[in-house]
């Protein structure tokens, strides 16, 4: 029995099977292990960006830490508010008037300790016409503010120097606060309510 040499040789169907097998192999050479590597190092950073994405900027936890208080205004306010209890009552409401505050001496003390130096200045008016001879009291009331013969009345009337109500007429209450008496009596109460309004 004689063998040709058909049967050994490739068919059409044999030489299509083979290119596709050299087509895989070299396909799965060209994808080297180093590119994989590589693609799976890129993966890993991209999850790392995500991850840094979401974390808190630093600090962001931290609580702020509170303010200390001042030891030194809370001996000052408590020995002011002592002050207080200790002043003389028809004192204590001239000061809480010209500060617009409560006669309670607690509440009296922080309103001492938190004022503005001119809250309290009708004390230092009423002291500058006392020393003032007449014609310089005269020209001083005619000149100065309605603001400022506001406070000097306020002053003068609460000591019983002036009416409790000034007049409608601004230059009647200017010549009213130039002719009054300002005595040593009105002045040791003005004294005594321009201590109590120091802070210290």
């Amino acid at each position: 029995m004689s063998i040709g040499f058909d049967t050994f040789a490739p068919t059409d169907q044999d030489d299509t099977d083979a290119t596709q097998e050299s087509v895989t192999d070299e396909q799965a050479a060209d994808h080297s292990p180093a590119e994989e590597g590589q693609d799976a190092g890129t993966e890993a950073d991209t999850g790392g960006e995500d991850e840094r994405g979401q974390e808190r900027p630093k600090g962001s936890a931290k609580s702020r830490k509170p303010a200390r208080a001042d030891k030194g205004l809370i001996r000052r306010s408590a020995a002011k508010a002592i002050e207080l209890v200790e002043a003389d009552s028809k004192d204590v409401e001239l000061l809480a008037l010209l500060l617009s505050a409560s006669t309670d001496p607690v509440s009296l003390a922080v309103a001492v300790m938190t004022s503005a130096r001119g809250d309290t200045s009708a004390l230092s008016d009423v002291r500058a016409l006392a020393d003032s001879s007449q014609a310089e009291r005269a020209v001083t009331v005619m000149t100065m503010s309605k603001a400022k013969m506001r406070g000097i009345w306020q002053v003068l009337s609460h000591v019983g120097a002036l009416p409790g109500r000034p007049p409608a007429s601004d230059s009647k209450a200017a010549l009213a606060v130039a002719d009054v008496e300002i005595d040593e009596t009105v002045l040791a109460r003005v004294d005594a309510v321009s201590v109590l309004a120091r802070k210290g």
